[in-house]
């Protein structure tokens, strides 16, 4: 993922300056929101990381 935004920001930076690289996680218990921080840091510093939680998680919503 990293190397991909990377080379996406090297090849088109004007295009790759409006797109904001997100990361959603399907398991919401496990992936906190201070869990996700420390994760998406790892791969590229625009990344965000969104979670869901209660009845808006896809793992719930399939019970």
């Amino acid at each position: 993922m990293s190397k991909a935004l990377r080379l996406f920001e090297q090849r088109d930076p004007a295009r790759a300056a409006r797109i904001q690289p997100i990361m959603v996680t399907i398991d919401p218990e496990r992936d906190t929101p201070e869990v996700l921080k420390q994760f998406v840091g790892n791969f590229h510093p625009r990344l965000i990381g969104l979670t869901v939680s209660g009845v808006f998680s896809p793992r719930r919503s399939k019970a």
